[in-house]
């Protein structure tokens, strides 16, 4: 929606500023003239960037120029000129100091030698310079070193003469421009530089080795030197493993990334890493939250073809979860059952899930990577927007007044863009009223802001569907939150730390949409909703813990051991039943769009009856406290089924005493008899729950 109307073409604009730049240029005929040539511009801005490259004067005669006495070269500065001979003609270069890579200013040198690792150099074999990558070594080639055979890039190659009287064929028309050959199966081209490779492997490699960006860097190795897991107790070093972990370092050593709605903690492993350092470090995550969470976590690690020896990398990501869904963590309590259920858990059959097929074996876990959403996240706090977002046209802020310019001091951002949203305004008075439908006690002045949990219930009240994008400086969005779409009309929101801002034109929103679960963009939204749809990462595994492999029945185990136990007895012969029955009551206001309830069943009533000596009579509870009712029901089935516990002991009695005296024979009475007991235990302890 676009509130600012001009009054005399009837034009909409969502920007105030947008609506003054449209009345100075199109109705008032403002102009800005260029002071070197006779250009008129309808901006300032425009004619600022203009002269900033304009050569001409008013009389339309050239500037004086700076002309290079080596190459006849012009300059519109003598300090241009003076840098322009430095860099071309007289060859000063300044070295690095860590891996002797030449820079032709000093500035590049100082900004090289603050990420330089030391790489390896890179010598041309034709003139002797030094590069520091293998890329800048094949671009060096192509472009100083041309010839006939080498004409370098953008150069035209010589025309092909006809021969035995054949002719060549004619360039095609104008109209149909000749394209460069795309690569092919064995012709991989690197989409940053112009090196090319014969398979998918080695752009890889390439690419994560010399392209990839880290933003805020990464963590430091997880060991001491000499410690590295590549290295074996007789001091061989497993090449491939080491190359393998050093290309993908930028993921497996990733530094933490908080955010106030999602946040997302990578922990390296080490060798020898138990379950008390992984206790430690969910510790530690927890230290950090100041309200409740959800949490869940997924493993990276580095599995080996069996065949060809391939070491390849599997990153975590949010569809290979070690949990089903994410655990909510309120208290310390619940972290210690989190800690005590990954303890437990079989970390290699975990990661046996994402392997490709079943020829590829675990080597080596690298890191795991826990994923929190934050319950508590509350929207509306007054704050500073950043530039990509208040100067996008198809954003209304919201974070000022527009009478007074002052920033907002209350927490109703929400309720301005529902205002916006229906009535095409943000009058205070409209935003206090469905401030009031949602709470109707509290102070506006005092309130603390929707919280993030709270969207469903948001739009449930004003009915309405509310669809959330984060939009990154770059122009691409990554949706927050997703309606289930149960009304017609849809509200977008562009969340920005604890601030919500209205837009008015979802269309122009973004350039592009990242996909959460494969860090796939695409330029259309519609696109995007039809991937995230058969996203490859929301499949499921072809082969969960391996091919399927029926397991033996504990009468065929025990049939190992020479007990044969008769097919009359292997069936369990007792059973019990139960039944409901139930009066319908009529419920009124439960209804939605696409779906009408008339009643509701109410239970008033059960039966039950078993085939268990001394409970074969059928008996009926009735009682109109469904509580009470419930709570009868399970207490005769409990009792029902002590005494078939009582039966089952008796009936396989001879099966036990057998596999007694094995046990005993073999030396493992005793251990045998406590796994007895603890299991009677249990079984007690379920009969009695």
């Amino acid at each position: 929606m676009r509130p600012f109307s001009c009054d005399d073409c009837q034009a909409r604009f969502a920007a105030k500023r947008t609506l003054k730049q449209h009345v100075k240029s199109v109705h008032q005929n403002v102009t800005f003239s260029c002071g070197k040539c006779d250009k008129q511009f309808s901006r300032a801005s425009n004619k600022n960037a203009h002269e900033q490259n304009c050569k001409q004067q008013g009389t339309g005669q050239s500037t004086p120029s700076h002309l290079c006495s080596e190459c006849q070269k012009s300059f519109s500065s003598v300090f241009n000129l003076n840098r322009h001979k430095l860099e071309r003609h007289a060859l000063v270069n300044f070295p690095c100091s860590k891996c002797r890579r030449n820079f032709a200013r000093n500035s590049y040198r100082i900004e090289h030698e603050s990420k330089c690792t030391g790489a390896p150099i890179y010598l041309c074999d034709i003139c002797g310079e030094k590069l520091g990558s293998l890329g800048a070594l094949t671009f060096h080639r192509k472009l100083a070193h041309r010839s006939a055979e080498n004409p370098g890039p953008g150069a035209k190659r010589p025309r092909q003469e006809p021969r035995d009287g054949h002719s060549v064929n004619p360039d095609p028309p104008a109209k149909f421009p000749r394209r460069e050959p795309r690569p092919g199966p064995s012709s991989y081209k690197c989409g940053n530089c112009p090196e090319t490779f014969e398979n998918r492997r080695e752009l890889y490699v390439h690419n994560m080795t010399r392209h990839f960006q880290t933003g805020g860097g990464i963590q430091r190795e997880p060991w001491a030197e000499g410690g590295e897991p590549w290295v074996g107790d007789d001091g061989r070093v497993d090449e491939k493993l080491r190359d393998c972990y050093r290309t993908n370092a930028p993921l497996i050593l990733q530094n933490h990334r908080p955010g106030p709605v999602e946040s997302t903690y990578n922990v390296p492993v080490f060798p020898g890493m138990t379950a008390y350092d992984l206790g430690r470090s969910l510790i530690e995550i927890y230290e950090r939250q100041t309200h409740a969470f959800k949490i869940n976590l997924s493993f990276g690690f580095i599995m080996q073809h069996v065949e060809t020896n391939e070491m390849r990398y599997f990153r975590p990501y949010d569809n290979q979860t070690v949990l089903d869904e994410p655990l909510l963590i309120s208290d310390s309590s619940n972290l210690k059952k989190l800690i005590a259920k990954l303890t437990k858990m079989d970390v290699i059959r975990e990661m046996s899930k994402a392997r490709p097929d079943t020829k590829w074996r675990l080597v080596l876990l690298t890191n795991i990577r826990y994923k929190l959403y934050n319950t508590n996240f509350v929207l509306g706090a007054a704050i500073r927007l950043p530039d990509h977002v208040r100067n996008s046209n198809s954003v209304v802020p919201l974070d000022r007044d527009p009478v007074n310019k002052h920033m907002y001091k209350d927490n109703l951002c929400g309720f301005r863009c529902l205002s916006l949203h229906k009535y095409g305004s943000v009058d205070r008075e409209k935003v206090i009223e469905l401030f009031r439908q949602w709470n109707q006690f509290d102070d506006p002045r005092y309130f603390e802001g929707v919280q993030f949990s709270e969207l469903a219930r948001f739009e449930q009240i004003f009915e309405i569907n509310i669809q959330a994008f984060e939009l990154a400086e770059y122009g691409v969005a990554k949706p927050v939150f997703k309606s289930s779409c149960r009304y017609q009309d849809v509200m977008y929101l562009n969340v920005y730390k604890n601030h919500l801002s209205y837009i008015s034109n979802f269309e122009m929103y973004a350039k592009k949409f990242r996909c959460v679960l494969c860090d796939k963009l695409f330029d259309r939204h519609g696109h995007f909703q039809r991937h995230e749809k058969t996203c490859k990462n929301v499949t499921k595994f072809r082969y969960p813990g391996g091919y399927f492999k029926e397991s033996k029945s504990i009468f065929e185990e025990l049939e190992d051991y020479g007990i044969f136990v008769p097919s009359v007895d292997r069936v369990f012969p007792w059973f019990a039943v139960y039944d409901f029955e139930s009066l319908l009551q009529k419920v009124e206001d439960d209804s939605t769009d696409t779906l009408d309830w008339t009643h509701r069943h109410v239970p008033v009533s059960v039966s039950i009856c078993s085939n268990v000596s001394g409970y074969e009579k059928p008996r009926c509870i009735v009682d109109d406290n469904i509580d009470v009712l419930l709570m009868t029901m399970i207490r005769d089935l409990t009792i029902i089924q002590n005494k078939c516990q009582d039966l089952a002991r008796d009936k396989w009695n001879w099966v036990l005493t057998k596999l007694s005296e094995i046990m005993k024979g073999t030396g493992c009475f005793e251990d045998a008899r406590g796994d007895d007991d603890t299991d009677d235990a249990d079984d007690d302890s379920d009969a009695d729950s």
